[in-house]
């Protein structure tokens, strides 16, 4: 993408008219593309904590497209490991969508994909369960990966 083109993206360029995406999707996008998004030295305290507080900013900007879904969010703690349930205002059926945040397991949680999570549950109908896994490197691997066995192993359990 040359440098035209960035600028025409970050400045209202992304409208979503005529792109195929909806608005919220361009400024997404937008809001997005304003990030650094760098490689960081996980060894580095700060600058991961820096990564980590990016991601919640960047996440925070979208919180306010849920609140027309209606949805509600419960907090519960699942085979030991807290989740966040998003439920819609209609359920379709008993079954659960399990749902991963990004993040590469080292930063992120429910909250910076509620913007998601909310609409899958309005869309389809369902409960969301979006587990609260331990990140790395506090937490080396297998410590995410547990956590979501274990959460999903329960829900499993569940029908």
């Amino acid at each position: 993408m040359d440098r035209s083109e960035e600028d025409e993206l970050h400045h209202g360029g992304c409208s979503g008219e005529g792109t195929g995406i909806s608005k919220e999707a361009a400024d997404f996008l937008s809001h997005s593309l304003g990030a650094t998004w760098m490689a960081v030295d996980l060894a580095d305290e700060a600058a991961l904590r820096a990564l980590r507080e990016e991601n919640a900013q960047v996440a925070a900007s979208f919180r306010p497209l849920v609140g027309e879904l209606g949805v509600t969010v419960r907090e519960e703690v699942v085979a030991g490991v807290a989740v966040q349930y998003v439920i819609p205002p209609t359920l379709a059926g008993q079954a659960i969508v399990l749902y991963l945040y990004g993040g590469a397991f080292v930063c992120g949680g429910p909250e910076d994909d509620f913007h998601i999570t909310a609409r899958i549950a309005s869309q389809t109908e369902l409960t969301v369960c979006v587990p609260r896994y331990r990140l790395a490197p506090e937490h080396p691997y297998p410590a995410a990966r547990e956590d979501v066995r274990a959460v999903y192993g329960a829900l499993r359990g569940k029908g």
